[in-house]
């Protein structure tokens, strides 16, 4: 089968460019950040956020 994975910064385009590929080729698409919520229940965005906030807290108290 078919497999192409895009990568690339936040708001590169890497959904709609990945969308239109997988339509063209008639292959699967899978976002991640979809795959990611749905385990979850958080959003990437959210998850980050709170990760920083813990390593920031941890590099400036005793942990």
């Amino acid at each position: 089968m078919l497999t192409a994975i895009l990568i690339g910064f936040m708001g590169a385009g890497k959904t709609t460019v990945g969308q239109a590929l997988a339509e063209t080729l008639d292959i699967p698409f899978y976002d991640t950040d979809v795959l990611i919520q749905q385990q979850t229940q958080q959003t990437p965005g959210a998850i980050l956020h709170k990760q920083a906030r813990w390593r920031f807290v941890c590099k400036n108290t005793p942990c």
